[in-house]
């Protein structure tokens, strides 16, 4: 009986959850193409907008199963900008921060397959450092252009901006 109540609450939980993040990626998209380019003028901003490709989590941009086909179709994706609502960031590499101002973080390392790892440069590193300095787990929207993608290294973005 317990049992069955716990999998009813996680079920549930589970629709609120998809619910709700599907809610907020709709009302913050445009905020977020906003700040993203504040720069640009709204021809400019219209058009690169049409150029990214828009994923509410991981789980969105990466199948459960990748094979040689599946990796192909992520492959194509090799020089477009994506954006990603929610990405979980356990792993940091900030050796040569120092130096280049440059860091690469990482969501979950335990599956390669389905690991993205962004390379966010100057004040964009800075800032992340500052966000997860004690942090094991950091949670953030992400905009990068990808580099590649590899069944055996996951997907590569570069230029990340992050919120």
């Amino acid at each position: 009986m317990n049992l069955t109540n716990n999998l009813k609450f996680t079920f549930y939980y589970l629709i609120l959850f998809i619910f709700t993040t599907s809610v907020y990626a709709e009302n913050t998209q445009k905020i977020f193409l906003d700040s993203l380019f504040k720069t640009k003028s709204k021809k400019e901003i219209s058009d690169i907008s049409k150029n990214i490709k828009f994923y509410d989590n991981l789980i969105q941009l990466f199948p459960s199963n990748i094979d040689a086909l599946e990796e192909k179709k992520l492959n194509e994706l090799n020089g477009l900008m994506i954006s990603i609502n929610e990405v979980q960031i356990f792993a940091m590499d900030d050796s040569q921060y120092v130096n280049t101002n440059i860091i690469r973080i990482a969501s979950d390392t335990s599956v390669k397959m389905w690991q993205l790892t962004c390379k966010l440069h100057g004040e964009q590193a800075t800032n992340f450092l500052k966000l997860a300095k004690g942090k094991s787990v950091v949670v953030i929207k992400l905009t990068g252009k990808v580099l590649k993608y590899r069944r055996s290294s996951g997907m590569l973005l570069d230029n990340c901006k992050f919120e």
